[in-house]
């Protein structure tokens, strides 16, 4: 029994010492004060934990967020090691390939680009490898189906991958975007031919009546060269409706298409019946007039004269 209650003391003895180490002052203290404030610290701890594990949490859901954008975003992004060879790629850029992920690691970029644009991938990825070059260059790529796209290629600069040093791009599909420029394209075209050919007086205006621009065959009907022209208004040709009124005949032709009839002056002041055929093009949110002008003088004329014989 005695070495029992000896155990105990001495038990009593180094848990004293234990608690004066971490608090000096506690040897002195009633004992349940002691147990309050070790009491008092453990809560203590415990949130110091818990606002950790709540930080170790949310840290790990931001990242594991910023993984998902980053995998799924709708840009495909890469990393390419200085051989131009494939490291690793996001969801997003291996449906643009049309290929698994796991089957583009170590392929070689070039295999996706169209042979007649190797010369153009090469020299941009030289750039980027020797210059850090940040400049987008289009390219012409194929899927792992041989179908073709076009695609634009920007540089983000290079990056530690592991231990090696790896070129990082972006990819977007531009297909869509090249597709409406060759539209746009066919379509001016279109329109120049129009302009030089037509036998009527093409003219575009602003709502104010300011001419923007106007073929051969408008400059020609009333006596003006091109640079004259661009610094026209029409009301300085008409001579039926004042300024105000055109301008509202105008707005009030949006949405619909009319043909009018009026009277010209020339620059040397001959007057002209014309025949206006006017409608509206809506670009960049503006609207704008597009008119085509015939010069109906004889025709009117002509039909005069008959009715003055018939008379």
């Amino acid at each position: 029994m005695s070495n029992e209650t000896g155990n105990q003391d001495q038990l009593k003895q180094t848990s004293e010492a234990h608690i004066a180490d971490v608090l000096p002052e506690a040897s002195k203290w009633p004992a349940g004060a002691v147990r309050h404030l070790l009491q008092m610290r453990l809560t203590a701890l415990e949130m110091q934990n818990d606002k950790l594990r709540r930080e170790n949490f949310s840290l790990k859901e931001s990242r594991d967020r910023y993984a998902d954008r980053g995998e799924f975003a709708p840009v495909g992004y890469l990393m390419l090691s200085h051989m131009a060879k494939i490291n690793k790629v996001n969801t997003s850029a291996a449906m643009l390939l049309g290929v698994e992920i796991r089957s583009l690691r170590q392929r070689n970029f070039e295999n996706f680009v169209m042979p007649e644009n190797h010369d153009s991938w090469r020299r941009g990825f030289m750039d980027m490898v020797s210059s850090d070059n940040r400049q987008a260059f289009e390219l012409e790529m194929k899927r792992g189906n041989g179908e073709s796209f076009h695609a634009m290629v920007v540089p983000l600069g290079s990056a530690s991958y592991g231990k090696e040093r790896v070129i990082r791009i972006a990819l977007s599909d531009i297909s869509e975007r090249k597709r409406s420029e060759r539209e746009s394209m066919a379509l001016l075209q279109r329109y120049q031919i129009l302009m030089k050919t037509s036998l009527d007086g093409i003219h575009i205006m602003d709502l104010d009546g300011n001419l923007l621009e106007a073929n051969d065959a408008f400059c020609n009907m009333l006596g003006y060269t091109q640079d004259e022209a661009m610094h026209l208004n029409i009301t300085d040709c008409e001579v039926k409706w004042t300024g105000a009124e055109l301008r509202s005949i105008f707005r009030n032709s949006l949405g619909t298409s009319k043909v009018i009839e009026t009277l010209h002056r020339r620059k040397d002041g001959a007057l002209l019946d014309v025949e206006i055929s006017v409608s509206n093009v809506m670009l960049d949110g503006r609207y704008y007039i597009f008119s085509s002008s015939r010069d109906v003088t004889e025709r009117k004329r002509a039909a005069t004269e008959l009715l003055e014989t018939s008379n």
